[in-house]
Formats: structure tokens, sequence, C-alpha cells
């Protein structure tokens, strides 16, 4: 993993008694793009259109697994003497094009004019000038920075994001942005043609709209790109906004349907006992906040919930006995439960909507898996695969793992 300078990235699960690296959320925001993209170039937050690209095919960057090379597009290259980068806040990984082949780049989050070498993280570059690597989770205003020899780049994540993500009744997306700096927003097609493209500039609020269901007017010229595209279930696509020098900020969406926003589930934990409660009500949450915050403690997001994606129901119920709380999305255990169980049970009624099974998109899946107390009976859930292995390795005297509960597109 690559290192971070002057940032606590830690979680902490209290009661367990140890700290764990960065829980895996994604945030909706993304970054800044200025090179071309599709024989399109955009224009930097100074106003300066970036350098002359040329495109090269998917395995440009063999093995990065970023979302153009998912989504079946092209990889934008430099022109020689312009070396660029790009940090992808939905899949945490920093990759660049464009710099001396075969010397090995070095990258920090954090302080760009720090000394220390256990700050930098070396990264190898191949033979035609590109380099990849997963770094730890990338936010709005992070800093990245990519040095090699006396060139050195600095971006700050722009607030590139989405409020919604993919509306196939209207076929647009949108959200938030830096303004003053072009957003350049695709549309995975798939099908052997150029993703349909929208270059969009956001108003004095950093609001912008990508609208696919009339062609662009202007456009690019590309016709494949310029087309009008049918945002269908599950489209993916990706938003890139650039800084001055061209290096980028991207972002990931995938349309689910209504287009209704995610919203968040918060973890609360209860520091007398180690009991956990999850939910996703706003009002709860603001009521345990302001009237309960002795007993519970919020945590953080665990995770975010697509509503029309995660339509089976999950279940809540409190023990009457002790006050902690057991989740389930298993139909026959709420019957179970409401039957043979209901003198120490009682069933409060649905959380919030989760999954039964994943959709077969690993980068928009969550497993969430449910842990027993071997000492007291109460439960933990977690979507975190670096919590789950913390907890089977070192706390597997405490908490058994019963496998997993149930899944969440986020």
């Amino acid at each position: 993993m690559l290192k971070r300078t002057g940032v606590v990235s830690t979680r902490l699960l209290l009661g367990v008694g140890v700290i764990l690296l960065g829980s895996a959320l994604f945030i909706a925001p993304p970054p800044a793009l200025g090179a071309a993209h599709g024989g399109r170039s955009l224009v930097p937050s100074q106003g300066a259109p970036l350098s002359p690209t040329t495109h090269v095919g998917n395995t440009a960057v063999e093995g990065r697994g970023l979302a153009a090379t998912r989504q079946g597009k092209s990889i934008v290259v430099a022109a020689a003497g312009n070396p660029c980068f790009v940090a992808d806040k939905f899949f945490n990984d920093v990759y660049g094009w464009g710099w001396v082949p075969n010397v090995p780049v070095k990258l920090t989050l954090g302080n760009p004019e720090s000394t220390n070498e256990d700050d930098w993280t070396t990264v190898p570059v191949d033979s035609d000038g590109n380099f990849y690597t997963p770094v730890f989770q990338l936010d709005t205003g992070s800093p990245v920075t990519v040095k090699q020899g006396a060139v050195t780049k600095l971006l700050v994540l722009s607030s590139l994001g989405f409020w919604n993500t993919g509306d196939p009744a209207t076929d647009t997306v949108w959200g938030p942005a830096d303004p003053g700096s072009e957003v350049a927003v695709f549309a995975s097609a798939d099908d052997g043609r150029a993703d349909p493209m929208r270059v969009v500039t956001p108003d004095a609020g950093g609001a912008w709209t990508a609208n696919f269901h009339v062609a662009a007017v202007p456009g690019s010229g590309d016709p494949d790109e310029d087309r009008a595209w049918d945002i269908g279930y599950q489209n993916l696509g990706t938003a890139y906004q650039a800084d001055a020098d061209g290096d980028m900020t991207a972002a990931a969406w995938i349309s689910y349907g209504s287009g209704r926003p995610r919203m968040p589930v918060w973890r609360f934990r209860n520091p007398h006992n180690g009991f956990y409660l999850w939910s996703a009500d706003p009002t709860e949450r603001a009521n345990i906040n302001a009237n309960l915050s002795a007993t519970w403690q919020e945590e953080g997001e665990a995770y975010w919930v697509e509503p029309d994606l995660n339509n089976s129901t999950l279940m809540r119920f409190r023990n009457i006995r002790g006050g902690f709380y057991l989740y389930s999305a298993d139909p026959a255990e709420w019957a179970y439960i409401n039957n043979n169980l209901s003198s120490t049970w009682v069933q409060e009624g649905p959380a919030y909507g989760v999954r039964l099974t994943t959709i077969g998109r690993p980068w928009f899946d969550t497993v969430v898996w449910r842990f027993r107390n071997l000492q007291n009976g109460t439960y933990l859930y977690s979507g975190d695969p670096e919590e789950r292995d913390v907890i089977n390795t070192e706390h597997q005297g405490t908490w058994l793992e019963e496998g997993e509960a149930y899944y969440i597109v986020q």
C-alpha cells in the first residue's frame, strides 16, 4: 500500500481494542482531467488547453485494472515531455503515462516536501512510460505527489463526484466538481465504438449535469463520442476533471434505476458494554447524537446503500434482556425468531435495504460478514475486509465469524 504522510487513516474498533486501517467507503467526489480523451482536449482551470495526446489500446497499462480498462475504453497517453497521472477516488488507485520508460517514480500522499524516504513509495514504470499502484482511500482535497528525477507533480483531488448514479429515465448524470474547470463524463458503451462523452462546465457552485439523451452540441467531432446514449440498468461510466498541468481526478458511476441518491448507514457503539447499533434513519441518528450520546457513540459511516438495487429487507431485532441488536436478511430466520425466541428477541422492523446476492460487479459489491461475541452473545457486522482479517487473526477468541450475512451495492 502507498504510504500516506501527515494523515491519520485509521478506524478504531472500540471494545476490541484494535486500530484498523481505513474503511472501504466511497464518498462521492472525484478529480480533474485536462488531457484529451477520444480526440477532445479539455481545458484546465487556468484556461490553457492541454498538450496534444494520442490514443493507445486498453493494454497500454497492462493489468492496472482501472475503470477505463474495465469499461473497454482506450487509455490516453500524453505527448512526449508531458507526463501526467490520474488519481481515482472510486477505485483508490493512481496511474500515469508519459513518464521516462523503465525509470521508477516515487509517490506520496501527504506532504510533498517530505525528505523522509519512508514517506515515499517507489513504483516501477514500464517500457511505455506507464505506471499503476493502489493507494489508501482518496478523498476530496487529498494531495498526491509523483516525482521522477527533476520532475515533481502535485495533484490536489477536486470535489468531482456524483449526486446521482445515472438516471435511465432521463439519460442524465449529475454531481459536484470544482468550479472553473471542465468535466469530461463518459458512458461505457461496450459496443466496439468510442464511448459516448459529454464535456460539461460546472456552475459557480460547482454543480454540473451531463445529458446523454440527445447528441452533444457542440460536439467533439467524433460521431461516436457525440451520439445520444440510452443509459440502461447497470450502465457504467467515468468522469474526469483536470488541474492546470493535466493531472486528473477520476470517479466512476453506475446506473441503478430511478437515480435516487445513496444513503449512508451509520455505526454506533455502546462504550459501556461494547454493543453495536446500525441505522440508516437520519432522524434516529440525530436523536441518538442529541439525547443518547453517553450511551451510543457514533463511529461513522459503515457503508452506503443504493436503494434501487438493495431491495431485500434487513430486519432489526432487539434483545429484550441485554439491549443489543441482531440484523437478519433471512425471512426464515425472522420466522424462527418470532415463533421460538420472542421472549428474548423483539422485532423492531425493517432497518434498510440489502441484497441476498451480489450483482456480479466486484467493484460495487460489498460483502457484509456477521460475527458473534463468544463472551456476551452480541453481534458485529462488517463490510470492511481489513477489519474482518484483524478480527479473525487477532480476536478469534472473542468474535466468531458466522459467515456472509448479506450484500450491499454501494
